[in-house]
């Protein structure tokens, strides 16, 4: 099956909501959603869309979107630049965390001294803070749940990790997801069912650097820029596709460099769709 190709637009970067077809489209309706700890690629089809849906505007179409998913939007939680969409699913609530859209989710970026998380490890200083503004106002939305789901893409991704060492969801599920803590931390969230997902030349997992101390955690799952799912790819294959992917400087001003444009959300979400028509 040919290679389906991806918006590399600074627009599908910067305004992924405004890239693509109507959300969800290329996936069953309603969307089959799995709550189960191990890695299923439709599960992460849905929530790569998902996480997709959540930089969207509050404006009555994400909410149309999701019902014709057999989806509902339980709440919008946002605390300053920090937003998470609360879904409920047909067995499951899902907390879908928002990367970086606005000046203080850079500022958020940026903020990459380690700090102590608890007893266990450290943690990127910027990633917790925003968390701890948004936890509060998720909490209630997890009691009582039958399973909880979190997701995210970039920033929401980190977030979505260190929600899951606050308090363990049934599975984690993060798309160009940056390193968020050192190796204790990644240690202290032992069997949690965290599936990481990366594409192409991505350039935001390699961040924050490993010489930093930062590591990555849960299992990795690595889209390869020929569009095959790859598990625990090895690390030279990952540092290859972000090394000789060709680009030329003078068609910057239409389109991303690749480092970007596998990035963002409408790539995860296309090339996941495509895996379940092979």
């Amino acid at each position: 099956m040919p290679l389906v190709p991806i918006d590399r637009s600074w627009r599908a970067v910067f305004r992924p909501w405004e890239v693509g077809e109507d959300a969800f489209a290329g996936l069953p309706s309603p969307v089959a959603l799995s709550a189960g700890r191990g890695f299923d690629p439709g599960t992460a089809a849905a929530l790569a869309e998902l996480s997709r849906l959540a930089y969207q505007p509050d404006d009555g179409k994400r909410r149309r979107a999701l019902v014709r998913a057999g989806l509902r939007e339980r709440a919008s939680v946002a605390v300053a630049a920090t937003r998470a969409l609360v879904v409920e699913a047909p067995h499951a609530v899902i907390v879908a965390f928002r990367g970086t859209m606005e000046p203080e989710n850079w500022r958020t970026n940026l903020d990459g001294m380690p700090t102590a998380w608890g007893e266990r490890g450290r943690v990127h200083a910027g990633f917790r803070a925003a968390l701890e503004r948004l936890w509060p106002a998720i909490v209630p939305h997890l009691d009582g749940a039958p399973a909880v789901v979190h997701t995210g893409h970039s920033l929401g991704g980190a977030l979505a990790t260190l929600a899951a060492a606050r308090r363990a969801p049934t599975v984690t599920y993060t798309f160009g997801a940056p390193r968020v803590g050192t190796r204790s931390f990644v240690r202290a969230l032992g069997d949690a069912a965290v599936h990481r997902v990366t594409h192409g030349a991505d350039v935001v997992p390699a961040l924050p650097p490993s010489a930093a101390g930062y590591r990555h955690a849960g299992a990795h799952w690595y889209l390869d820029p020929d569009g095959t799912l790859v598990e625990r790819p090895p690390r030279l294959r990952v540092y290859a596709a972000r090394a000789t992917t060709a680009f030329d400087v003078r068609d910057l001003r239409a389109e991303a460099p690749p480092a970007l444009a596998d990035h963002a959300p409408h790539a995860y979400a296309i090339r996941l769709a495509a895996l379940l028509e092979r």
